[in-house]
């Protein structure tokens, strides 16, 4: 298993010592300003790398027009991609045997872009962010940047989602096939929205009612998605002003603070809560159209 350093020359990944990478293998790109862009599918049939790591130091562009890094990096749990590169961007897919990439770590100012596969888990710290239609993944959170999803069928969106801090903006929500879904937003805005005129929205609900979306003081969020199972609004707020469809909460758990900072109510389509909680409020009587 072995840690194979790649120059700062390197513009062709079919070239030494790129080309003497093997599974299970850890690969650093440690330094450098330059593009690369040819052979990008070099690593794609290897069953699994440990790890990829770009570093500080290197500020350049893996991937582009011509196609993006193609990896899997699954030989443990722990296997690991970590971007913090200082400037530049990153195109990865998960491809090969499993098309699977355990974890991905962005934590530098460059720009990553997802192109497909699955990652089991992506964290954001800075930099900005983009997940396309393809990719599929199951956890995220984000302390800072900003980041982009696009649309995904209800069975592959989120299963974990915790934001608490960055500006985040999403076609999916919740997994509709995984019990106990949830999105926790203690910090940062999240929009939820499809960007096109499709009637498929996304939703806050799960195969055994019991999702979750939860929004503390000092988050925000704009749903303009579908049905909800469980929302709790303690201190954040929550607009369901832009609502393109009937919307139904099925339990709404809200303090003073929440109900004073949110839009509940949409002047062209219902948002219907069927059980309302109220805490500290003024009145335990919740008007909602």
């Amino acid at each position: 298993m072995a840690t194979v350093f790649i120059p700062k020359s390197t513009t062709d990944l079919n070239t030494s010592p790129a080309t003497t990478v093997a599974n299970g293998d850890t690969v650093i790109f440690g330094e450098g300003s330059q593009t690369i862009a040819a052979n990008l599918t070099q690593w794609n049939a290897l069953a699994g790398l440990a790890g990829v790591f770009i570093d500080p130091k290197f500020t350049g562009t893996i991937g582009g027009a011509s196609g993006a890094l193609e990896v899997d990096v699954d030989t443990t749990t722990a296997s690991l991609v970590s971007y913090a590169a200082g400037g530049g961007a990153l195109y990865i897919k998960a491809a090969g045997p499993s098309s699977l990439i355990e974890r991905i770590k962005h934590i530098g100012s460059g720009t990553l872009s997802v192109t497909g596969g699955t990652v089991n888990r992506l964290e954001q710290r800075s930099g900005n962010l983009s997940v396309n239609s393809s990719t599929t993944v199951p956890a995220f959170y984000m302390s800072g940047g900003s980041a982009s999803f696009q649309h995904i069928t209800a069975n592959s969106a989120f299963q974990k989602l915790y934001i608490s801090s960055g500006s985040l903006n999403t076609e999916r929500g919740l997994d509709g096939n995984f019990a106990g879904a949830r999105m926790t937003i203690a910090g940062g805005s999240v929009t939820v929205a499809r960007v096109d005129s499709s009637s498929t929205v996304p939703t806050g609900t799960d195969g055994a009612s019991g999702a979750v979306i939860e929004v503390f003081s000092g988050g925000s969020l704009t749903w303009r998605g579908g049905n909800i199972d469980n929302l709790w609004v303690i201190g954040g707020a929550v607009d369901l002003s832009g609502i393109t469809q009937n919307v139904t909460i099925t339990n709404l758990y809200i303090d003073a603070a929440g109900l004073s900072r949110s839009t509940l109510a949409s002047k062209f389509f219902a948002a219907t809560v069927t059980n309302r909680f109220l805490y500290a409020c003024d009145s335990d009587i919740l008007t909602v159209p």
